[in-house]
């Protein structure tokens, strides 16, 4: 199969890579410090974006892994997630401590997943609806692991990451437009606080 670079997803982009991912989503060739695919879309602030990749870790080990987020630099080649990522990996199930790491602002929280294997759908909701502070959420496997307040960087796209060799599967990114409130709505809203405010006033003159 084809490298992944320039393969186009539903997201109406192209990835960006090197020769190290296939078409069909498995890891073919790893450096030394690992490999690292981008793809870029239109960030709207104001939506809830949810990214889920199915990750699989062929490493015996215990210290390697694979990973999936949301980026700030879509031309990054780093395998890493930098400070202002959000992200989380996956090792395998021989880790002891941390078999899923979650990232927010370069600090890590450690998962210590009691049971476990080296598959698992990993899934990031990044809540933008407050502009002045993002929510992420972090979910393996339907469990919740971790809810961070992210701050507001500036998000370009997504990216998958690997220190190992492995598969990426049933890579999805959707997002849900949050609608404002119309003026109808906040007039509604405005009458009933003014009835209210009669109401108690009648109350008391009684």
């Amino acid at each position: 199969s084809g490298a992944l670079a320039g393969s186009s997803p539903d997201t109406g982009a192209n990835w960006s890579t090197g020769n190290s991912h296939a078409s069909d989503g498995s890891v073919l060739n790893m450096s030394a410090t690992g490999a690292r695919a981008n793809i870029g879309f239109n960030f709207v602030q104001g939506s809830i974006y949810s990214l889920t990749v199915d990750l699989d870790v062929n490493d015996s080990s215990g210290n390697q892994w694979l990973s999936m987020g949301f980026t700030s630099d879509i031309g990054s080649s780093a395998n890493f997630g930098s400070g202002t990522e959000i992200w989380m990996l996956q090792r395998s199930e021989n880790n002891a401590s941390a078999d899923v790491q979650t990232y927010h602002s370069g600090t890590a929280e450690n998962h210590n997943l009691l049971t476990f294997a080296n598959d698992g759908s990993m899934m990031i909701t990044l809540d933008t609806t407050n502009a002045t502070d993002y929510v992420a959420t972090y979910t393996r496997n339907g469990v919740t692991l971790r809810t961070a307040n992210v701050g507001t960087p500036t998000i370009t796209g997504v990216f998958l990451s690997n220190q190992t060799t492995g598969r990426f599967d049933n890579f999805q990114l959707t997002s849900t437009a949050v609608p404002e409130p119309t003026a109808g709505v906040l007039s509604g809203l405005a009458s009933l606080v003014i009835l209210a405010r009669r109401r108690r006033s009648e109350f008391r003159s009684s």
